[in-house]
């Protein structure tokens, strides 16, 4: 083990111990162990809280030129754990078998410590930054990221002010048709809620034939929920099919192509064939005399620039005639970066570095980050992209939010590499 792994091993296991579950969150604890490995490299760190106790970290190295700023963005707080169903103590932060195991080994701290690692060692060397390199650790992502990067971003805007952005989101290594693949994730759809509403006119119940707006609505959830498959092929899911197999298809044809190549391709790109729609709360009402009315609340989950009107389309139609109205909520998320940039450039030079022969390959995410909220905000070009290769892609979808969550250690020294790495491509004096 080197040093840097030992060092980034301590740190995480003392960011796991540090307990923040969110709720409540807490993250004053982890923030505070943080800002201690950070000052003691000569970092200076800025606490940021929303409130008493949530807690956001941010520290700015400047760079000495006019060279791209980089922000290297992790989260603090982490869900919850119920030790019965883990075997060891969730927040011991212990080793064994060669992983840190822990709450929030994966999800989000071991990028957290990775990142600091990786920024404290290239001061320590006394590498010199054309641009300036930004680290932020927020509070709240867990739950909307309301007391974390949207409040860091609404005020104090200047703190995660940069030209490019690294977050989470996708960077697992997958073997597809014996080849390597990595995915970045520069995408991701957006998410809105809407409640549709289904109208039934007054009249004796017991009637045949009179439309029961209870079993109208049943009828129509049965037909609407799930995945649409839509007619056009986002630019994401295009690249990758011409990638693997040379050809771009209809988004029903990716998807079957995608299971051919591998289940665990399907389950990326088929959220990405068009709209998702899940029911998420009903409600109705009926008295003598007056039309019955039934509300269903959905959550929806549209791709990058797709038009609502093809998912009110859907509802129209499964409504079969009965009148109706959908009533949409604010939309977030849904924004997308280029890939023809320095940052792009970097992963994909790493990855071929520490993999001859893989690929590197968009990803739009099924659901959202909060890279939204840097692009929309600031105009930073935001990717997601934290590797691993030791740890499949389904182990570490299993152990994120679930029992027995770990980071192996042969990943943590991948991460840390990748991000002096990346950090010396985008930032460093005479980088290129």
């Amino acid at each position: 083990m080197t040093a840097l792994v030992a060092e980034a091993k301590s740190l995480l296991s003392e960011l796991i111990r540090a307990r923040s579950c969110n709720p409540p969150g807490d993250e004053a604890a982890p923030a505070a162990v943080l800002r201690n490995y950070l000052r003691h490299v000569g970092v200076d760190c800025t606490i940021h809280e929303a409130r008493a106790g949530r807690a956001n970290l941010s520290a700015r190295i400047r760079g000495t030129g006019d060279g791209p700023s980089l922000l290297l963005l992790s989260h603090l707080d982490t869900v919850q754990a119920d030790p019965a169903e883990w075997s060891v103590d969730p927040w011991a932060g212990l080793e064994r078998d060669g992983s840190v195991w822990g709450r929030g080994a994966l999800d989000l701290k071991g990028q957290a410590a990775a990142q600091a690692v990786a920024v404290a060692s290239l001061v320590r060397e006394g590498v010199h930054f054309d641009g300036d390199v930004v680290l932020a650790a927020t509070a709240d992502e867990e739950r909307g990221s309301e007391l974390g990067t949207r409040w860091l971003l609404e005020h104090r805007p200047e703190v995660l002010r940069a030209d490019y952005a690294l977050t989470h989101g996708a960077g697992d290594r997958m073997l597809l048709d014996q080849r390597a693949v990595y995915f970045c994730a520069n995408a991701e759809r957006a998410n809105a809620g809407l409640t549709v509403t289904l109208t039934a006119p007054a009249g004796l119940s017991m009637l045949a034939g009179r439309p029961n707006v209870i079993a109208e609505a049943a009828r129509l959830v049965s037909l609407v929920a799930g995945q649409h498959e839509g007619d056009t092929l986002l630019d994401e899911v295009a690249y990758v099919m011409r990638a693997l197999t040379g050809t771009t298809r209809s988004p029903s044809e990716a998807a079957a192509a995608a299971r051919k190549i591998h289940p665990a391709l399907h389950t990326l790109l088929h959220p990405l064939t068009g709209a998702t729609l899940t029911p998420a709360g009903i409600a109705s009402f009926s008295a003598a005399g007056a039309p019955s009315v039934c509300s269903i609340d959905f959550e929806c989950w549209l791709l990058p620039g797709q038009d609502r009107d093809e998912v009110e389309a859907v509802f129209g139609s499964a409504a079969a005639g009965l009148p109706h109205q959908v009533t949409w909520r604010p939309l977030r998320g849904g924004s997308r970066s280029p890939m023809s940039t320095p940052l792009w450039q970097a992963i994909e030079t790493f990855v071929v570095q520490v993999d001859p022969g893989a690929l590197l390959l968009p990803l739009c995410d099924a659901g959202f980050t909060d890279s939204h909220w840097l692009r929309e905000s600031n105009g930073t070009v935001a990717y997601g992209f934290f590797p691993m290769r030791e740890m499949t892609t389904l182990e570490a979808a299993r152990a994120v939010h679930g029992a027995d969550e770990r980071m192996p250690l042969s990943d943590l020294a991948l991460q840390v590499d990748f991000y002096r790495h990346v950090i010396m491509s985008v930032c460093a004096m005479n980088a290129a």
